[in-house]
């Protein structure tokens, strides 16, 4: 089984903390109002706080293994680690700014859980490990429904439903008659529009439309 190892680094944490203590150290200064000393009460104070804050989010991280499509995340803060097993592609939602395509890192969040990880690092050897071990769904041998201007016409696939019987629909989103109907397999509805791999979540019984190949999808 294949691995990758990464980690986060404590750069956002560290902004915020910083962030968080400017106005902080600022409305310290109302303490001139009542004297001296008062005003440099609260600034030791806030002081000694923002060092203590600073030293423990300066040593806190996540460090990110993946084994095949599982993956362990630890926190280095309070040391708990959490496991996420059979993932898909379209369960890592990762985003990349111009800042951190510079420094070769990511921001990465894991649908439908409470983890977002903010400057991972190794965003391109990130990127060839989940093209390379990640599937793109965990649909593999199922069949699904489609139409013929989809499999045929090669029309766009604008509607997505999966049915409250667990069946996929992968439809053009034009009015259909039982004669323009096709079964295919499920990864080759994705083959052939891999852009659908964003809304393979759907629950049973949720719909996905959109405008056009390039449009964002919305739940009905």
């Amino acid at each position: 089984m294949n691995s990758f190892k990464t980690k986060s680094t404590t750069r956002k944490s560290v902004l915020t903390i910083i962030y968080t203590f400017i106005p902080m150290f600022l409305l310290a200064f109302l303490g001139l109002k009542i004297a001296v000393i008062t005003w440099l009460y609260f600034e030791i104070v806030f002081l000694a706080v923002f060092v203590l804050c600073l030293f423990l989010v300066s040593k806190t991280h996540w460090e990110i293994e993946f084994q095949g499509n599982n993956v362990n995340l630890v926190n280095t803060g309070n040391h708990q680690s959490y496991y996420i097993d059979n993932l898909t592609q379209s369960d890592l939602i990762i985003k990349q700014s111009p800042k951190q395509k510079k420094k070769n890192c990511c921001d990465v969040k894991i649908a439908n859980t409470p983890f977002g990880i903010y400057d991972v690092k190794r965003y391109n050897e990130l990127m060839v490990y989940i093209r390379e071990n990640i599937p793109i769904s965990n649909f593999s041998g199922d069949v699904a429904f489609t139409c013929s201007h989809v499999l045929e016409d090669n029309k766009p696939i604008l509607y997505v439903k999966h049915d409250v019987n667990d069946d996929w629909q992968f439809l053009c989103g034009c009015n259909h008659s039982t004669e323009d109907g096709r079964i295919i397999d499920f990864d080759e509805a994705i083959d052939l529009d891999p852009t659908i791999s964003k809304v393979v979540n759907l629950k049973c019984g949720q719909t996905a439309v959109r405008e056009s190949k390039e449009s964002e999808w919305k739940l009905l």
